[in-house]
């Protein structure tokens, strides 16, 4: 039981040094791809609302008169 503590002690103190390094190394290229990857999704979204309120409006617009 001991043992198992001190090995997970270990372990995770090496797994921690492990992500400070890959934290501090690969942070400014994570954050870009995320970035990246979010304005993907809300350019999508975009490509699909823009119809859609296009047509809403020229529906609303051929009500009105």
């Amino acid at each position: 039981m001991v043992l198992l503590v001190a090995a997970f002690y270990v372990g995770s103190d090496q797994l921690i040094r492990k992500l400070d390094r890959l934290t501090t190394s690969e942070a400014l290229s994570g954050t870009f791809s995320s970035l990246r990857s979010s304005v993907g999704q809300l350019s999508t979204i975009g490509l699909m609302i823009v119809p859609v309120a296009w047509i809403f409006a020229t529906y609303t617009a051929s009500r009105g008169h």
